[in-house]
């Protein structure tokens, strides 16, 4: 039987580095959760806990809202059905992100815009980069690899995992030459960029259990569209 592991929880603090390039566009008024705590994806150095600190900063809280770092994103909504967190953050990106706005035990609630850190291709400064390298990566930016690789390079294969910050730990480990990493999860795992960065405008959805909303949500009316009209 598989476990979903809980990576150690982040709060938000005062000394905490500036964020910028990112604007809070709020298309659905957030709701009062009972259940609090965010919870979303891991390990730590991830865009998705970049942004689960700024969705922490702007809720409207007498404590900072803790952020729970897990493996997947499922295992994630996993801990808000369970009741341990009271919201899913996820990022637009993601391929799979259509289960959660069909699973009827997820409900909306908001989303906003968010740039993720900058990505770039890291390796370990210490080991000779041959010119034919393994890249690892999360699936979503894999397009990415092709726009950065630096001139006299070539990827030679390219490994999926679960986050840009296991791509980190897999080259900290030799167990590929370089990662499509963030500029976080490069310092936390030692590395050197080898090639440009930039950043992603990433819209980020909220979701939350049906009992966490105060009030219905027109998701229809949202979107202009009219009753007896379809819309997807």
């Amino acid at each position: 039987m598989s476990t979903m592991k809980l990576h150690d929880a982040v709060v938000p603090s005062a000394d905490a580095p500036a964020r910028v390039h990112h604007c809070g566009l709020t298309v659905i008024r957030p709701s009062a959760i009972i259940v609090n705590g965010i919870a979303t994806l891991g390990p730590p150095g991830t865009s998705s806990e970049a942004a689960g600190r700024y969705l922490s900063d702007v809720l409207d809280k007498s404590e900072p809202t803790p952020v729970s770092l897990f493996d997947t994103y499922e295992d994630a909504a996993a801990a808000v059905i369970a009741g341990s967190a009271g919201r899913l953050l996820v990022a637009n990106a993601y391929h799979a992100i259509s289960t959660f706005y069909m699973d009827p035990r997820f409900r909306l609630e908001q989303a906003f815009v968010f740039d993720t850190a900058h990505y770039g291709l890291a390796a370990r400064p210490d080991e000779p980069l041959p010119l034919n390298v393994r890249a690892v990566t999360h699936p979503a930016p894999r397009d990415l690899i092709g726009q950065l690789v630096p001139a006299g390079y070539r990827i030679q294969a390219v490994e999926t995992v679960t986050s840009t910050s296991t791509a980190a730990a897999q080259v900290r480990e030799g167990k590929a030459d370089v990662a499509l990493t963030t500029s976080t999860a490069r310092r936390l795992y030692g590395l050197e960029f080898i090639s440009p960065t930039r950043c992603i405008r990433m819209l980020w959805s909220v979701f939350v259990p049906p009992s966490g909303l105060t009030a219905p949500v027109h998701l229809l009316q949202e979107a202009g569209a009219h009753d007896g009209q379809d819309a997807t």
